[in-house]
């Protein structure tokens, strides 16, 4: 997962549904901002490199999936708009054939 803010803003406007897999701690402030505006809608403006009026906007609106052995945000706006899910761990005594069985 990036840690720079305009990493992750380009990473989230540029796919449907981004995927962050293995965030296994806490995103800074300035990404968790990010990630509450990515689901209501977000928009990054700054001035395009060489000049000196004119302005680059990206603007997305869109889900992203998170997982990882802890919750990777800390800031309460952000986490309102989550869903966690808790899994259970996952019986290492089964084979694949007694796995498809139950599936």
């Amino acid at each position: 997962m990036p840690h720079d803010r305009k990493d992750l803003i380009i990473n989230l406007s540029e796919a449907c549904l981004p995927a962050f897999d293995n965030a296994n701690e806490i995103v800074p402030k300035q990404c968790q901002a990010v990630f509450s505006g990515c689901v209501t809608g977000f928009t990054h403006r700054e001035r395009r490199l060489f000049t000196n009026f004119e302005a680059a906007r990206i603007s997305f609106r869109r889900p992203a999936i998170v997982n990882g052995l802890v919750v990777p945000f800390s800031k309460p706006d952000l986490l309102s708009r989550c869903l966690l899910m808790k899994t259970e761990k996952i019986d290492d005594e089964k084979d694949q054939s007694d796995l498809l069985r139950e599936f």
